[in-house]
């Protein structure tokens, strides 16, 4: 049945919270890391089951897979028992949720319908939520897309579908609107083709006097995804198919984090009005509005609409709650009142985003306290933590030995936000963000975190030093004795040291990675040596990831004025005089056409692409990934692309780091000691073996 009357719309508005007591239910309280592993490892009847390969692209996919509530709610009523299930993404991250939830618990209470109770929330976007109704899972979902939830309907996965609440859609560019969007006269299809239009024209002639047209895609499966994609493909354009369109960015991160993304790169995106409004003024200054949803036509394809959906597996022994809970939230003193009065609570400026490898399920937004409990375990230092605050942590990790007490090492690597896109290998999938509007608190927690490693672990990792050896000759650009240079080096030679002597056990390095936004103020990021410096740290991390015997924790922060390098200052990327030995300029072209006739359009394995070398512009191939007959991927390297890249494969089979140093030239530890020979680089085109000279 669909029932989506009536259609009383109200805004998600963003303002000043109403505090209200004991709303928030929480878990007991955690005296100790034992008793948190003892929670942990526990049974929980508010975890549900994973339909399996629902979140496959999340590292969850197993039969066995369960996932726990993102929170728990009773009302400030103290009920014992979860009555009612409710997935959903971005309204329980606003808290809108909470406040649905509460309210109606309060409701059902007042009318003598139910004695006090609980709502959990699971997180999940409008795809999984809807297969965790389809399963059985959870007894409502609260989505965004038309055509998912009629399709429910119809396969009789849902019974029931209302009218819940609506947000809005933001396009929102950079301030100069390289697009020119503004004359666009607010019609957002318009928009779209323009972006197309101008993105492939830059391709061709990259602007000399503007920042070329870009547009950044979440590219993952949330509603904002969706609602971009139904926009492009209304106007029959599919950039993200291959060979996908080099103007179009994929970046699947959390909402805030693709956000200032967006502002940093000065890319255009999609976003939603609560992420909007919660952004830091930092990000919305360097950003403007082209076109937003409004609230007169229903049709507006900027309007994102909620509908909240019953499912037919719903629990039986709760049917007098989950069906009054369709009833109430059309109500106009019910539900529709709470969604007209709701107020977001104002939230930090920015996050952190944390990957960990062996992954963890877990939910997608944690606590400082809980993010600091999370990694203290993820890297074996959970001995040293006490939790004296209540939380609902005890039954958010799955089972598993911890690393102090296996074989096992651990690394830490903090990256700021900015670069993450260009240094993070994509197959490296974000596991939740955490409040941290302070990135030198990150600072203060790595040094905590490698003092107790020293009681913890045999080897722990130096401060970053230059080697003493000198400079390995792959890396020799970096040679000019700067503070850039010398912090990058610095690190690739910790790390890689670090990475060197792994398999061995027992062994712990923390470095946050301060040299690539040092390099960037010195040369910028077009130049050769931020290219350079990024895939060697972006190889250097898929070696630890494939790595069994290491546990990975890599936490990226908000961009923040505090840690730009004082070179930002003074320095411009493009007064900068050439530093070192101008390196292969002979295959960097003057033009796209001289480009594309020389190395006969990249052997139709990519596309020439404006880059900066010794201070100067030029044309160079930019490989991509081909796709065979047989649906098997292919990478190309060399200069012309003509070659086939075969590092991925070979680091994954190998999984060794020496493996990883012959293919990419990175490695400090192991190149200064073979003074005469010549060694492949993937990073300089080639992967052939060199011969030695006597």
């Amino acid at each position: 049945m669909d029932d989506t009357t009536p259609h009383t719309f109200h805004d998600f508005s963003i303002g000043r919270p109403r505090a209200v007591k004991g709303l928030f239910q929480t878990a007991p309280q955690v005296a100790s890391m034992d008793e948190f592993r003892i929670l942990r490892h526990s049974n929980s009847s508010s975890a549900l089951k994973v339909p399996d390969g629902l979140l496959v692209g999340s590292g969850v996919c197993t039969a066995d897979a369960s996932i726990h509530p993102q929170e728990v709610y009773d009302g400030g009523l103290g009920g014992k028992d979860i009555r009612l299930r409710i997935a959903n993404g971005g309204a329980g991250q606003s808290k809108f949720i909470a406040a649905w939830a509460n309210a109606f618990i309060q409701y059902c209470v007042e009318e003598g319908i139910a004695p006090p109770f609980k709502v959990a929330w699971y997180l999940g976007d409008t795809t999984e939520s809807l297969g965790f109704l389809a399963a059985g899972e959870v007894d409502i979902a609260v989505t965004y897309n038309d055509a998912a939830e009629k399709q429910a309907c119809k396969t009789s996965a849902a019974v029931q579908r209302v009218y819940g609440f609506r947000d809005h859609f933001f396009l929102v560019g950079p301030t100069s609107d390289p697009a020119n969007l503004k004359n666009c006269e607010g019609d957002v299809i318009a928009m779209f083709n323009r972006i197309v239009d101008q993105g492939n024209k830059d391709l061709v002639t990259p602007p000399n006097d503007r920042e070329p047209v870009r547009f950044l895609s979440r590219f993952d499966k949330s509603a904002t995804n969706i609602k971009e994609s139904e926009l492009f493909c209304a106007i029959g354009q599919v950039p993200w198919a291959l060979a996908y369109s080099k103007w179009y960015h994929q970046y699947p991160r959390f909402p805030l984090q693709a956000l200032r993304a967006a502002s940093v790169l000065s890319e255009y995106t999609l976003t939603d009005k609560g992420t909007w409004l919660s952004s830091t003024n930092e990000v919305r200054s360097a950003l403007s509005t082209f076109a937003e949803g409004g609230d007169t036509d229903p049709n507006d394809p900027l309007l994102n609409p909620a509908h909240v959906i019953l499912g037919a597996k719903a629990g039986p022994e709760n049917q007098v709650i989950w069906k009054k809970f369709m009833e109430w939230v059309k109500l106009p003193d019910g539900g529709q009142k709470v969604a007209k009065d709701f107020k977001k609570p104002p939230g930090p400026g920015g996050a952190a985003t944390v990957f960990l490898n062996p992954p963890d399920s877990l939910p997608s937004r944690l606590s400082s306290q809980q993010a600091n409990l999370v990694l203290a375990a993820h890297l074996g230092l959970e001995q040293f933590e006490v939790v004296n605050q209540p939380g609902q942590l005890n039954h958010l990790l799955r089972e598993r030995e911890f690393v102090g007490n296996g074989d096992q090492s651990a690394l830490l690597l903090l990256v700021d936000e900015a670069y993450a896109h260009d240094v993070v290998p994509s197959t490296f999938k974000p596991s939740f963000s955490f409040s941290e509007s302070q990135s030198e608190s990150l600072s203060s927690f790595l040094q905590t975190c490698s003092r107790r490693a020293s009681h913890v672990y045999t080897y722990v990792a130096s401060e970053p030093s230059i080697p003493t050896q000198g400079i390995p000759r792959t890396l020799d650009i970096f040679s000019a004795p700067t503070p850039a240079n010398e912090a990058f080096l610095a690190e690739i030679s910790t790390l890689v040291n670090y990475l060197d002597s792994l398999p061995a056990s027992d062994r712990f390095a923390a470095l946050e990675l301060t040299g690539i936004p040092k390099l960037v103020a010195l040369y910028g990021r077009s130049s050769e040596q931020y290219t350079l410096a990024t895939d060697t740290l972006r190889a250097a991390i898929a070696a630890a990831l494939v790595d069994k015997s290491v546990r990975l924790a890599l936490v990226t922060y908000p961009p923040s004025t505090q840690r730009r390098s004082p070179l930002l200052a003074d320095q411009s990327a493009k007064n900068t005089p050439s530093l070192g030995p101008v390196k292969g300029l002979s295959s960097c072209f003057s033009s796209f056409v001289s480009c594309t006739d020389a190395t006969n359009d990249c052997s139709g394995h990519g596309q020439c692409t404006n880059t900066t070398r010794a201070g100067q512009e030029c044309f160079v191939c930019a490989c991509t990934t081909t796709v065979s007959e047989a649906g098997k991927l292919q990478n190309w390297a060399g200069e012309m692309c003509e070659r086939r890249d075969v590092s991925g494969p070979f680091v994954l089979i190998t999984g060794t780091v020496i493996t990883l140093i012959l293919l990419m030239g990175g490695s400090v530890s192991l190149l200064y000691g073979i003074n005469g020979q010549e060694l492949p680089s993937i990073l300089t085109g080639g992967v052939n073996g060199g011969a030695r000279k006597e």
